[in-house]
């Protein structure tokens, strides 16, 4: 044991030495107190604060809507939501408007009636179809065939295809999958939108309208099923060129706007949106424009696809997230 000198025999001089650290302990302790509790107060001025300044932002916030509320103008003009046509998904027969857009002008609300076309709403870019698939005949396939930019969109199209194809599940050729049953390799991709254009080879003859119709809808009916959070875009069939008549009866263009009014109606009724392609591809007298039309007066040139692509992106369901363009409508940029 270390020895140390003076501890027994100054007894006094340990008890001080104790005294003192006990004392110098004690204001360790009382520092630490003080130093805390002027922490709790610096906390407790802080909330305070916060308190008053959310007080005012909400005083100012109600005054705001008071004043919105007593002046219905001021109120239209600085709302985000715009008066655009609604289809209502339930029952398309009691149609009720709805907000679904951003303030463009100043109009009242209206709703789309049962078969009514989508009307123009912004333009998006490309990319708005990356998660988006495309359904149809060979009009659908020359969208891979042409190599128009959709965004890696998945096409559907195959040669001769025909809803009672779709319904039947006939496995039908791909040009670069091979052999595939549509229904499948939709089920399988669950897209976001599917874009669906079928109908000419089926309309090809007379008389078959009924049947036609009837595969239609079993067809849209299946796709609702198999891809119920997909948004259904149904597309007006084409025109044809007037010649095509002579040699294809069945490719009336008179015919033709009778089914596509049909069709229509059953976008509506499988909570789909109906898309009028004639608004761009027909001419003064319902005939395919010739200056976009293939020599067979059915299929696209490629400055067809380009303006099929232009239109589909000024017509899509309003979304605050859609991708518009730098200066569309609805731009947020």
């Amino acid at each position: 044991m270390e020895y140390r000198p003076g501890n027994r025999n100054n007894p006094g001089a340990a008890r001080a030495r104790q005294q003192a650290l006990s004392r110098a302990r004690q204001r360790r302790r009382q520092s630490q107190l003080q130093a805390w509790a002027r922490l709790g107060f610096l906390l407790l001025i802080l909330l305070v604060i916060a308190g008053i300044i959310t007080a005012i932002i909400t005083a100012v916030r109600n005054s705001a809507l008071s004043e919105l509320e007593q002046d219905p103008v001021s109120q239209e003009q600085e709302s985000i939501l715009a008066p655009l046509p609604f289809q209502d998904e339930q029952d398309p027969e009691n149609l009720e408007p709805r907000n679904i857009g951003p303030l463009v002008e100043n109009t009242s609300l209206t709703s789309l009636t049962v078969g009514a076309a989508l009307p123009a709403c912004g333009t998006v870019e490309t990319s708005y179809f990356a998660d988006a698939a495309f359904l149809g005949d060979s009009i659908t396939e020359g969208l891979s065939e042409y190599d128009i930019d959709l965004s890696g969109a998945l096409i559907c199209g195959y040669i001769g295809a025909a809803p009672n194809q779709i319904v039947n599940r006939t496995a039908l050729t791909h040009p670069d999958r091979g052999e595939e049953v549509p229904l499948d390799v939709l089920a399988q991709a669950q897209p976001a939108k599917l874009y669906i254009l079928m109908g000419t080879n089926t309309l090809v003859n007379t008389g078959n309208d009924e049947s036609f119709l009837s595969y239609y809808d079993k067809m849209l009916e299946e796709i609702r099923s198999l891809l119920p959070n997909t948004m259904i875009y149904v597309q007006s069939i084409l025109p044809v060129r007037p010649d095509v008549k002579e040699k294809s009866a069945g490719l009336d263009n008179a015919r033709l706007a009778q089914i596509n009014q049909a069709i229509s109606q059953l976008a509506v009724k499988y909570g789909g949106y109906y898309l009028d392609l004639w608004e761009t591809f027909a001419d003064e007298e319902g005939n395919l424009r010739e200056d976009i039309a293939q020599p067979d007066g059915i299929h696209l040139t490629i400055p067809g696809y380009q303006e099929w692509v232009t239109f589909l992106c000024n017509h899509p369901v309003y979304n605050k997230n859609n991708p518009y363009l730098l200066g569309s409508d609805y731009s947020t940029n």
